[in-house]
């Protein structure tokens, strides 16, 4: 199959991005269409990363118009645009579940970016999709059990001490996800958003294949 890749852009290029191009025989894609400006310790003045993010947002326009699909892996702004979502119209997304294994900080910029295309792209109540009944939240515990089953001599205590200490950590998660107001999925002349965790789509020969939902902080 020919395949092509582009790195639209990336944060050697001077500006947060991590932004790749893909074209099959059957579909083209862009992953992680966002930008941002470079951290304060990065050495160059305001002025001159402010013009490289511009420069990088202008070219990972020009690529999101080539793309049919559109996969953004999480909430950080320099993994999606977020200040116009016009430019998703015509699209499929393949976003992150913002309803779990997601944080606060993140589910909020979900709320905003979901709001904004409701309001951009005028979506009514029929184009969202029914909710569906939330899947068993499985025990991270569970994918790791070939590490748990070593035996690290003195330190083991403190490995078990560390692990109840996340285990009670990720049990308030749950609880937060559980007290959400489900984000649904749209279905929409204008626009196509799908949750894709753990699940796998064909374009012709081209398979996308997504992992289960992973955490991001």
């Amino acid at each position: 199959m020919d395949l092509h890749f582009e790195l639209v852009w990336f944060d050697s290029f001077g500006a947060k991005s991590s932004c790749i191009f893909v074209k099959t025989p059957n579909v083209s894609l862009i992953i992680d269409p966002g930008i941002a400006e470079m951290q304060p310790g990065y050495p160059l003045d305001k002025k001159e990363k402010m013009k490289l993010r511009e420069k990088g947002k202008r070219a990972i326009l020009r690529a999101l118009k080539k793309a049919s699909l559109v996969i953004i892996s999480h909430y950080h702004h320099d993994h999606y645009i977020y200040e116009d979502v016009s430019a998703y119209k015509g699209k499929t997304l393949f976003m992150k579940n913002p309803n779990v294994f997601i944080n606060l900080n993140q589910r909020k910029r979900a709320e905003d970016f979901f709001l904004k295309l409701r309001e951009s792209l005028n979506l009514e109540e029929r184009d969202f999709v029914k909710g569906k009944e939330r899947s068993q939240i499985f025990d991270p515990r569970e994918h790791i059990k070939l590490a748990l089953s070593r035996d690290f001599g003195d330190y083991n205590k403190r490995r078990s001490e560390l692990f109840e200490k996340g285990h009670q950590w990720f049990e308030e998660l749950v609880k937060f996800w559980d007290g959400l107001e489900e984000i649904r999925e749209v279905d929409a002349d204008s626009i196509k958003v799908v949750f894709p965790e753990g699940k796998t789509y064909k374009f012709g020969e081209t398979v996308l294949r997504f992992t289960e939902p992973l955490f991001h902080g």
